[in-house]
């Protein structure tokens, strides 16, 4: 369990470290069609994840499970900021895709985009399970 949470936190950790270099060398090189919000968004949020999962590989977890009162707020404000940040980097690499924008035809621009699909799709998949499993609930409480 623990290792899986250590892998996943390393993978997230690379993507985001992916993402910020692609919009950094595209800053480096001028290019006109990836100067937006959208890209300083993303520039602050990867670097905020790569710091605060760096911090808790870093952490033992029982250590932090221990602080959970204290940062549960702030772990929800993560949460509702990283599905903010799925949508911003799939509108970011879709656009860029389909503007055609040669400066950004990269592979980092395609991971970016179905990385961001992927996640989206899951995130959608779940939301409708749940409503599904919530609504067989409450049409057995009624019955």
């Amino acid at each position: 369990m623990i290792i899986a949470l250590y892998l996943s936190l390393l993978i997230s950790i690379s993507l985001n470290y992916i993402f910020l270099n692609y919009i950094d060398n595209l800053e480096r090189i001028n290019c006109n069609c990836s100067d937006t919000w959208r890209s300083k968004f993303i520039k602050f949020y990867s670097t905020y994840l790569i710091v605060i999962q760096t911090f808790i590989i870093m952490v033992d977890i029982k250590t932090l499970l221990s602080f959970i009162r204290i940062l549960l707020p702030f772990y929800l404000v993560t949460q509702i900021l990283g599905i903010f940040y799925l949508i911003t980097i799939y509108q970011y690499s879709s656009n860029m895709k389909h503007s055609k924008c040669k400066c950004s035809n990269k592979w980092e621009r395609d991971l970016m985009y179905y990385y961001s699909l992927i996640l989206i799709t899951d995130y959608l998949v779940i939301f409708l399970i749940n409503i599904l499993y919530l609504t067989n609930i409450l049409f057995k409480l009624i019955n």
